[in-house]
């Protein structure tokens, strides 16, 4: 009867014992690493970072076409932002009036163009972001970038300031074209109207006539 009541108490002391030690291991065992959101998202490398309110103008040569994206009248542009704001109060449509900007092409602003298709491009251009980023590279033939380039844009600032892209061949591993700046090469997205010329900036909207007969 001692004997075995002797068993129970040292098996209930290598028990505690057990048990202190599991609870130890788990109160100093390491946190697992949480890996961040943007770990798992599309890595992004600006490549121009301005604000469409800086744009003087906007050249593009391409093969379809050379032409300049102008910001619009500032009379014209306030008038369209006040037309499209009559709903709201005075403070507030003076304030979009003052922070939106409206584009255009030069020398086609008679004709009816899509204009927000043109801000779009614009935006896009400004706000480049690219998914790679490669760096300089000795063959730019291999990218499209020399004499089969789809289109060369110039970005000219009301400070004076400049850039100027080459976009080229469409990349192949990732969605986008190779886009040279500056003597670095990067993947990036730009809407290919910039390089099937002005005329994809018109409105050719059709319309149902009725029958007049």
């Amino acid at each position: 009867m001692k004997k075995s009541l002797k068993t129970l108490l040292v098996m209930a002391v290598v028990l505690v014992v057990l048990g202190g030690a599991a609870v130890a291991l788990w109160l100093t065992a390491p946190e697992p690493e949480v890996e961040e959101e943007s770990s798992s998202s599309t890595p992004s490398y600006p490549v121009i970072d301005r604000e469409a309110a800086d744009v003087e103008s906007i050249s593009i040569e391409s093969d379809a076409g050379d032409f300049t994206i102008v910001p619009l009248e500032e009379e014209t542009s306030s008038a369209s932002s006040e037309s499209s704001a009559s709903s709201e109060d005075e403070d507030s449509s003076s304030s979009a009036a003052s922070t939106t900007v409206n584009f255009t092409l030069e020398e086609y602003q008679d004709y009816e163009l899509t204009t927000s298709r043109i801000n779009t491009s614009v935006n896009n251009i400004v706000g480049l972001s690219a998914t790679k980023e490669l760096g300089a590279q000795e063959d730019l033939d291999s990218f499209g970038l020399t004499d089969e380039a789809l289109c060369t844009i110039t970005v000219h600032y009301k400070d004076g300031g400049e850039d100027q892209l080459v976009l080229g061949a469409e990349a192949g591993e990732s969605s986008g074209n190779y886009i040279l700046k500056d003597g670095e090469v990067y993947i990036g997205y730009l809407p290919s109207q910039l390089y099937y010329g002005p005329f994809t900036y018109f409105d050719n909207e059709v319309y149902a006539v009725a029958d007049r007969v």
